[in-house]
């Protein structure tokens, strides 16, 4: 079982609702204040240490992947951790969906905590 984190808009990179991560992104510089901003980058810094990075982010996500979380123990210690992510959506009403699945589609990368997939020709 995967599952994802989500806003209710799409990406026009992917064409997939935008996720938790490059959700609370976009509210930087727009409105979250300093205090925020620098909770923000402190957040941001320890997923990037502790959760790998995929591959395909290093140009820009050119082929238009998004990543699922596997549904497993290491996994869960890792999204208790995402507290600040749902507070700043909240308190700028950004509306956070969780969506779960056990086909999230064409898996192009795996790591112990997340799967990177594209659309499978099915779902195009």
């Amino acid at each position: 079982m995967y599952f994802r984190y989500h806003v209710n808009y799409d990406s026009p990179k992917t064409g997939q609702p935008v996720g938790l991560f490059v959700a609370v992104w976009h509210l930087v510089g727009k409105c979250l204040t300093e205090e925020e901003t620098q909770e923000y980058w402190k957040n941001r810094k320890y997923f990037e240490e502790a959760l790998p990075i995929p591959p395909f982010y290093s140009d820009g996500n050119t082929i238009g992947a998004v990543t699922w979380f596997k549904n497993n123990d290491k996994t869960s210690k890792l999204v208790n951790k995402l507290e600040f992510y749902f507070r700043m959506l909240k308190k700028y009403n950004v509306s956070v969906e969780v969506t779960e699945t056990d086909s999230p589609g064409k898996i192009i990368y795996e790591d112990d905590y997340q799967v990177g997939v594209v659309a499978s020709d099915i779902e195009k």
